[in-house]
């Protein structure tokens, strides 16, 4: 159940994280342009960016998302090893065999986060709004999987 609260405060904290453009044309005052320029270059509307979109990609909401999906899997994968330990414990996820190493745990689960939190930065950095949805997916599955292996002590 907390980890449930936890994912749903971060998530409202990563949708308040969504950037503003605001489109400006140039006045007509200003266009007073050569018929030799003006064939040059079209005039286009430009985009000013706000103060809000000249932040970096890694902001605060992008860490907390970071920390806590790498929190969920590092339990994630702790209870898995752990659980594995006892005879009657099986692995059911086929990517890891009914029996896998430690290491084989840790570099599975370390594939998958760092796959996330690119895909989330590489989102981010194209200024999707949505970019913390990946790091919410993998959050939420690695508390579920942690959570499943802790039925087994």
């Amino acid at each position: 159940m907390k980890i449930i609260l936890a994912v749903l405060v971060l998530s409202t904290y990563g949708i308040a994280q969504q950037p503003q453009v605001e489109l400006v044309s140039e006045p007509r005052s200003s266009l007073r342009i050569k018929d030799s320029e003006l064939q040059s270059a079209p005039l286009q509307s430009k985009i000013v960016p706000t103060q809000r979109d000249k932040q970096k990609v890694v902001s605060k909401s992008f860490i907390v998302w970071t920390v806590a999906d790498g929190a969920t899997i590092a339990a994630d994968t702790l209870t898995t090893v752990h659980c594995l330990s006892s005879p009657n414990c099986v692995e059911r996820n086929p990517l890891f065999g009914s029996h896998p190493s430690t290491l084989r745990v840790a570099a599975t689960e370390s594939a998958f986060f760092a796959t996330d939190t690119l895909v989330s930065y590489w989102l981010k950095k194209k200024g999707k709004s949505w970019w913390w949805v990946p790091a919410l997916v993998n959050t939420a599955q690695g508390g579920v999987a942690a959570a499943l292996n802790l039925r087994h002590h």
